[in-house]
């Protein structure tokens, strides 16, 4: 203190000082401006609703519900104008024609537009990017007549209950085993509703898939162009062997040759184009070497000449050949079966698909 006289002067401010802001931060807590007003309301007092009536602004409640009522009314007179003048643009335009590809026996992404590493599908990748490639087309059982009854009913097994090929599910009437076939009613089923309700020229190109009567179960009345073709793939035809995919793809050009000339200013087209292969003919065993193109077991030297075959001769035209018309240049080359070339190792060896030896000639 002696060193520094001005100290205790100092002290006294500073605890002066001290009290007073204490002073202060207590005066302004006990103000209502700066603290949270709590109304405490007794349950089970007669004057509850009256209580609280006091600290609610009902007329502002209910300002706020009739100009929140009045924006969503707003708000759905402007979406049914826009969807009234989407639907009307609509009705101006002419309906798409449809042409749908259902394959059999495929892998979900067995398509270069569904990321396969492998197949290079260049054709239908394009179709994909500038149509539609239906990515959720799923079914609860994945066989094939389950799966198209599922396609030309819109419904599950549970529904539709196509449990058998050809049969359906059979069940006791009368005491009688009874093979229901499908029983989705024909005129609720995709061919059918194409044709009477969205006025189409409905066509089905290859493979049904059901062994059931179109005309009863599909509709009498629902298709203009009808070819059920499948469970084989190569045939004799007009002397020579014709590929089943050529066939499907003739049936289809056939049929969109028919509506060019009929129906094209009248009505869009419904081509349902279901290819049989890549489907293995059932029972076959002389497919199986064709289809095992990974594996190719050897055991013998080949012979010093190669007997004469569809890989190594090119059929001769053919005037009586029901596919030469004149929109078959539009088939694509048609390929005759693969024939792996022997090696000379008398050892079995195990050749990828990339080593294997195929040896392709076009049929003209």
């Amino acid at each position: 203190l002696q060193r520094f006289p001005a100290a205790p002067g100092m002290l006294i401010l500073l605890i002066t000082l001290s009290v007073g802001l204490v002073v202060v931060l207590v005066s302004v807590h006990k103000q209502d401006i700066f603290s949270v007003t709590r109304h405490h309301y007794e349950l089970d007092s007669p004057n509850f609703i009256d209580d609280i009536s006091q600290h609610v602004d009902t007329d502002k409640l209910i300002r706020d519900k009739a100009k929140r009522a009045r924006q969503l009314a707003q708000q759905r007179e402007q979406k049914e104008r826009e969807l009234q003048q989407q639907m009307e643009e609509e009705d101006e335009r002419p309906p798409m024609n449809i042409l749908l590809f259902y394959a059999d026996d495929w892998r979900h992404d067995t398509m270069g537009a569904a990321g396969n590493p492998i197949v290079k599908t260049p054709f239908l990748d394009a179709l994909a990017k500038e149509g539609v490639r239906f990515t959720e087309n799923c079914v609860t059982t994945s066989i094939c007549w389950i799966s198209r009854a599922t396609l030309y009913s819109g419904q599950y097994l549970a529904r539709h209950h196509f449990e058998m090929l050809g049969k359906g599910r059979t069940l006791m009437v009368n005491g009688t085993p009874t093979e229901m076939k499908l029983e989705v009613p024909a005129n609720e089923t995709l061919y059918s509703l194409m044709k009477e309700k969205a006025n189409y020229y409905v066509g089905h190109a290859g493979k049904l898939g059901l062994w059931v009567d179109p005309q009863e179960y599909l509709g009498k009345q629902s298709f203009d162009f009808f070819v059920d073709e499948d469970g084989w793939h190569w045939r004799e035809m007009g002397g020579r062997n014709v590929h089943i995919t050529n066939k499907n793809t003739g049936d289809a050009l056939r049929f969109l040759k028919m509506w060019e000339s009929k129906n094209k200013r009248k009505k869009p087209f419904f081509l349902n184009v279901a290819y049989f292969a890549t489907h293995a003919v059932d029972g076959d065993k002389s497919e199986k070497a064709a289809q095992l193109n990974i594996v190719v077991l050897q055991m013998r030297a080949p012979p010093r000449k190669a007997p004469r075959t569809l890989a190594s001769v090119k059929s001769a035209p053919s005037r009586s050949e029901p596919l030469r018309s004149a929109h078959s240049r539009l088939v694509p080359r048609r390929l005759a079966p693969a024939r792996f070339a022997p090696r000379r190792s008398a050892s079995a060896k195990i050749l990828s698909a990339k080593s294997a030896r195929i040896k392709l000639a076009p049929l003209s």
